[in-house]
């Protein structure tokens, strides 16, 4: 393999700051931005936040598996095809026109609350629904009464919503030197190496949806943070409007 030899001999070296630099930098380019704001508005959807927040790991875990696998060449032949970009890119233009559209309905929420001081009218319950949410914990009763499919189906939906999610994200390149580092490793045997390196790049993909995962976590038990909503609603509306446009706008921008 050629290449490896035009690669400088320090960049051989047992190191993971590159693929950590890779994986969180492929984590904030529109795509990954992405997944993350439907990771969080997917779960803020539900009323009764608490059990569907202790599946959203099945989310994070599949995300990472079709990351790493697809890193390693996975499925190469079928993502680079120009019929995948195309319809990676009709869905990522449709996301982009839903954010601006929610981005629209939390202005108007906004409007309203400015007015009433209620969040009765709101179209958009979230950030109001944090408050309620942290309430959403099923009764042993309601357990027993539940069917072995509808026990397990938020798992399952959540699996492969990380797997449809991962995918979905290999519309946009990851750092191409990423790829050259795992071929320098494997074409010098560094077996253990690449696989470490592998792992390490895609951890650092699904770290920002970790940290949004902890405080979501956080947000339900914290009195402080009802409070702060309770005292800060228009506030909090507004900044929810303006990152929903600018994703929504960034989303268009890219794959228009």
């Amino acid at each position: 393999m050629k290449v490896i030899t035009l690669i400088p001999l320090r960049w051989h070296a047992l190191s993971l700051f590159p693929f950590t630099i890779g994986g969180l930098t492929d984590s904030v380019n529109p795509c990954g931005l992405t997944i993350v704001v439907v990771f969080v508005m997917g779960l803020l959807a539900f009323g009764h936040l608490r059990p569907v927040l202790r599946k959203a790991g099945f989310f994070v875990a599949a995300l990472f598996l079709t990351k790493f696998f697809m890193t390693a060449g996975l499925f190469e032949g079928f993502r680079s095809s120009s019929a995948f970009f195309f319809m990676g890119r009709m869905i990522y233009l449709l996301m982009g026109a839903v954010a601006i559209v929610l981005a629209g309905f939390h202005m108007r929420d906004w409007w309203v609350y400015k007015k009433t001081h209620s969040v009765e009218a709101f179209k958009i319950a979230w950030p109001a629904a944090i408050q309620s949410a942290s309430q959403g914990v099923e009764s042993p009763e309601n357990i027993k009464a539940q069917s072995p499919w509808e026990k397990k189906r938020w798992s399952f939906l959540m699996f492969f919503g990380g797997i449809f999610m991962g995918f979905l994200g290999s519309v946009c390149p990851q750092p191409g030197y990423i790829t050259t580092l795992l071929y320098a490793h494997i074409g010098r045997g560094r077996f253990l190496q690449a696989g470490f390196g592998l792992l390490v790049y895609s951890l650092g993909f699904v770290f920002p949806l970790l940290g949004a995962w902890a405080l979501m976590m956080w947000m339900i038990r914290s009195q402080m943070c009802k409070s702060f909503l309770r005292e800060h609603m228009a506030f909090c509306k507004i900044i929810c409007s303006a990152a929903l446009f600018a994703v929504g706008l960034g989303l268009i921008y890219t794959f228009f």
